[in-house]
């Protein structure tokens, strides 16, 4: 019997080591050791992890009404209800170290009605969520991840309110890792479409993407990269209101970089960037189809004690764009002396040179620049003391012109304030602004303003136009350069900064540019510049929890071209309220007089933050702002006020918020309403 029992087990046995191998040999070699190695228990055909997911039900409002100086008014209104429920799943094939997935997906239920001045209409729609994530051999020198997924998420913009986008991303990334590797191998291939539409947007873009990477670390800090990046996007992306031109995008970078350390106590520090970049957009658009741009930089850093420093830096930026082509070239030798209190300060020589072979423009500057800092403990507080001078000559000829083409440059538009543009002396008229994609040119007098204070010119955003609030845009323009002419400039800075019985901080700028021609003509006035800033800065904590303080600020400027003085008051106030609730009210003041432009600045503003937990698992915030510059010659106001609830007991959780923001540029009202209720059940 013993022998019949014992045969009937070694059978058994043998047919499980069987099994087992065989498991282990019909593709997943590439897994051992770990998988033949494995206990039984972990190898199945498939095993379930864990499982997650959430029941929710959404509603939001989207109220949009704009009121012209003629008084047309224009309306829309969307209300919409949702229903969603989506379930992941953790599980893996075989072995978790051979095949780990994430497997879910969710159906999407909306109705939404529309309603405006040109009609109504309403939508019922069935959507779905997908996700699939496949990791194999995660854990090995060789992974390998596939992915899908599919998603309707929300996005809000300040003209169309709140939207759904239908987001779908699939591709793959595979690695070689050390030690399998001698390097960091990378494959990565994907595809992103988005498509989605609000009241004044339009989402529809298509990327494609494949990158390789290449990484190795050696010796102690030493290390090396280098890559290739393709993308390609096709874009019909931009507001309803302009024509939306399809542009397909295609962009080559290769990047490589290096970090070496030398030295017996690696005192020495290299670091080393190369980029290249060629980029081509269809249909062509002059001036600006096509790109090549070439950017190098060297920076090497010397620590010779704990408090010295030695610096030796250079750059290198080559541009072709069309028909313009840039070279930028500067170096840049210093060293810099540092304590952790009392003295401290650096000095450099430097030297820079920008030319345009397509214009035979040239610019030189050459120079030197100093710094010296002192810091110290005095007996009720503390002082900063600091000062700062910079030596230049400038040489440049413009040759056949003195107008210079920028590209691209990249200006963010927050509510109506103007943002000035990063050279001097714009050509007004050659302005051009469009959106990132390139699918839309805005409208100057429609979309936005320009403004010219002196030298310097902004663009500003008007709210009845088809730029929303917050949007990036990018601006081609030309700028006088100056003419052939050879000048020197000498600046000046000094500060101090003294913070007395922990409360007080008093501080001060003084600020000196004087500029003087050697040789030429310039076309443009140099601008000699004397600024003056004072200012003091107090904040008091009271018993009770009650907290005051402010801040005053007086400056001004005294320039060739375009003189001004500014003057900033502050206040605020904060203060403990029953129920864990804690209230801050801001008040602001402020007034700039620019001498030689009615463009001033005459701002009031008023900003109220509550934020309460009044009852147990329950948080309450809310703000109000308000906010009116009568100083130029457009008048602006903003008027806001947003409240939110957050509930949560345990898996449930209910969110409640509401907006309403009223602006009023020139003769344009513009009123928006938000709320956004969600009640989800997460499991």
């Amino acid at each position: 019997m013993w022998v019949v029992r014992s045969t009937v087990m070694s059978v058994t046995n043998a047919r499980q080591r069987l099994w087992t191998a065989i498991l282990c040999g019909l593709g997943l070699l590439a897994a051992q050791p770990s998988l033949c190695s494995a206990k039984y228990a972990d190898i199945t055909p498939f095993k379930l992890l864990g499982v997650e997911g959430d029941l929710s039900a959404r509603y939001s409002l989207d109220d949009y009404e704009q009121t012209s100086g003629g008084g047309d008014k224009t309306y829309q209104t969307r209300p919409s209800f949702e229903e969603e429920i989506s379930v992941l799943t953790q599980s893996y094939a075989y072995h978790p170290d051979f095949l780990n997935m994430d497997l879910g997906g969710g159906l999407l239920l909306v109705q939404q009605d529309f309603d405006s001045d040109q009609g109504k209409n309403n939508t019922r729609e069935s959507l779905y969520n997908l996700t699939a994530h496949l990791n194999f051999l995660q854990k090995k020198p060789y992974p390998l991840r596939l992915f899908y997924d599919r998603s309707n998420p929300s996005v809000t913009t300040s003209l169309a309110g709140r939207f759904l986008v239908e987001n779908t991303r699939y591709g793959m990334n595979a690695s070689l890792l050390e030690p399998f590797s001698p390097v960091t191998l990378n494959l990565e291939a994907f595809r992103f479409e988005s498509d989605g539409s609000g009241f004044s947007t339009t989402i529809d873009q298509t990327t494609d993407q494949a990158a390789i990477r290449a990484s190795k670390s050696y010796a102690g800090g030493n290390s090396v990269r280098v890559s290739y990046l393709w993308n390609e996007t096709d874009s019909r992306s931009g507001s309803p209101g302009l024509p939306i031109q399809q542009t397909v995008t295609t962009t080559k970078t290769t990047d490589a970089g290096a970090v070496n350390i030398f030295g017996s106590e690696d005192q020495v520090r290299l670091t080393q960037l190369f980029t290249y970049i060629n980029q081509t957009l269809e249909p062509q658009q002059e001036p600006s189809s096509e790109l090549d741009d070439l950017r190098y930089s060297y920076d090497m850093r010397w620590t010779h004690t704990t408090k010295t420093q030695s610096f030796y830096q250079y750059r290198l930026q080559k541009s072709d764009r069309s028909e313009v082509n840039t070279t930028n070239r500067n170096a840049r030798v210093g060293a810099s002396y540092e304590q952790e209190q009392g003295w401290h300060g650096d000095m450099d020589i430097h030297g820079e040179k920008e030319d345009q072979d397509t214009t035979n423009f040239d610019r030189k500057v050459y120079g030197t620049r100093g710094a010296i800092g002192y810091d110290r403990a005095i007996r009720y507080g503390s002082m900063q003391l600091g000062a700062s001078m910079r030596l230049d000559q400038t040489d440049q000829s413009t040759g056949d012109t003195d107008i210079v083409q920028v590209f691209d440059e990249s200006v963010t538009l927050a509510g109506t304030t103007p943002v000035a543009l990063q050279n001097e002396f714009v050509i007004s008229s050659s302005i051009v602004v469009t959106n990132q994609a390139n699918t839309q040119t805005f409208i100057e007098g429609l979309d936005y303003d320009v403004r010219v204070i002196g030298a310097v010119t902004e663009i500003q955003r008007l709210i009845g136009g088809n730029i929303f609030d917050g949007q990036t845009v990018l601006v081609d323009y030309q700028y006088r350069s100056g003419g052939d002419v050879k000048f020197n400039s000498f600046n000046q800075n000094y500060f101090s900064n003294f913070k007395i019985f922990r409360f007080h901080d008093l501080f001060a700028r003084y600020r000196d540019l004087n500029q003087s021609v050697k040789s030429g003509q310039p076309t443009t006035p140099l601008n000699d510049i004397q600024n003056l800033l004072l200012g003091v800065r107090v904040e008091y904590p009271l018993l009770s929890g009650w907290l005051v303080g402010g801040e005053v600020n007086y400056e001004d400027q005294d320039e060739d071209i375009s003189p001004f003085t500014r003057k900033l008051y502050k206040a605020h106030v904060e203060t403990a309220l029953p129920r864990t609730t804690r209230l801050r009210v801001m008040g602001r003041r402020e007034f700039v007089d620019n001498e030689n432009s009615p463009e001033d600045v005459d701002i009031s503003q008023v900003i109220a933050q509550l934020t309460s937990r009044p009852w147990l698992r329950t948080a309450v915030n809310a703000e109000a702002d308000y906010e009116k510059d009568t100083g130029g010659t457009q008048n602006r106001r903003r008027r806001a006020l947003a409240v939110g609830l957050v509930w949560l007991y345990r898996k449930l959780q209910f969110t409640l918020r509401g907006e309403h923001i009223d602006d009023k540029q020139g003769q344009v009202t513009q009123k928006n309403n938000k709320i956004r209720g969600q009640l989800i059940r997460r499991f």
